[in-house]
């Protein structure tokens, strides 16, 4: 097939924007759902700051593995396996603000549901998305919108799929398995409607 250029910059911008709010949602239960625990997150792009395990092995400025992975991965599966740049939180509060929880200080437990929720969230989106918006639009949204939260759930130094394993294997199993079934949902929504309808007539 002939390459348009014109059609190809009309959905990478489509695609650009769609992925910007998808990061902003994701910013934004973030931040929310931390001031409920009275703790502050800051969201900024996946780094490494250390080349090795040991603590004085740090770079001098951070690695932005989070703007070169997805690049390599998508030029090498030539487009097949998207993956979106993920975000990393780093989050802080005050022993004063938590009197009254059962804990003073952070719990694993609480760090993994911070670092859960975002991309549960993003991952009951394509539902309403899908309902509300005409078909190739919603289902543009709803594929964006689980590719980030996939991509912030892969177990990796930072990430917060990492995070969540080490704070509840259980939200973690739970939350990928999740969003798994969503991508396959999704992706696969017409095949799926199609095999069961066959099977019904």
């Amino acid at each position: 097939p002939k390459f348009m250029f014109e059609l190809w910059l009309t959905n990478f911008i489509g695609i650009l924007i769609i992925s910007v709010i998808g990061m902003m949602i994701f910013t934004y239960i973030t931040k929310k759902y931390s001031r409920r625990i009275n703790v502050s997150a800051e969201i900024e792009l996946w780094s490494l700051k250390r080349f090795a395990i040991s603590p004085s092995e740090y770079m001098k400025r951070p690695f932005y593995i989070g703007i070169i992975l997805p690049i390599i991965i998508t030029i090498f599966s030539n487009g097949f396996i998207p993956v979106a740049t993920p975000l990393q939180n780093k989050l802080s509060y005050k022993m004063s603000h938590r009197i009254g929880k059962e804990y003073h200080r952070l719990t694993e437990f609480e760090t993994a549901k911070i670092s859960a929720m975002p991309s549960l969230v993003l991952t009951i989106f394509p539902l309403f998305l899908i309902a509300i918006l005409p078909d190739a639009l919603g289902g543009k949204f709803a594929k964006v919108f689980l590719v980030i939260a996939l991509s912030n759930m892969m177990p990796f130094p930072n990430l917060n799929g990492l995070v969540t394993y080490f704070g509840s294997r259980l939200l973690f199993y739970f939350s990928i398995i999740f969003i798994i079934l969503m991508v396959i949902l999704v992706w696969y929504l017409n095949t799926i409607l199609t095999l069961a309808v066959a099977l019904f007539l």
